[in-house]
């Protein structure tokens, strides 16, 4: 978006807010943009809860990893393995590699 404050915004004036997965996902990425990651933990925690799309689940936990990163939740690289481990796409398969090693090298076993 770019824009987080306005993307919220627009985000509440939606009435399946409340029941859309998608949409909660991206109100977790506006409150992270604005630097309300323990609000943007409620909204991916929500989204989490509601998705049945398996094969879009590794997104949903990346992010989740990039809000509790900054957090600083000790236990956050969980969400980044997990998001690894429920990728079904290549390509996002060799970048998630790529920022588990970026991470930490001790955490990545090819």
């Amino acid at each position: 978006m770019g824009r987080p404050a306005e993307g919220e915004a627009m985000l509440r004036t939606q009435e399946q807010l409340a029941t859309s997965e998608w949409l909660q996902r991206v109100m977790a990425r506006a409150r992270l943009g604005q630097g309300d990651a323990q609000g943007a933990l409620t909204w991916i925690d929500k989204a989490l809860a509601r998705l049945r799309a398996e094969h879009f689940r590794s997104e949903f936990l990346e992010l989740r990893y990039d809000i509790r990163t900054a957090l600083r939740e000790a236990d956050a690289r969980v969400d980044l393995l997990a998001a690894r481990a429920a990728s079904q796409k290549l390509a996002e398969a060799a970048r998630l590699d790529e920022r588990i090693r970026r991470a930490s090298p001790v955490m990545y076993q090819a």
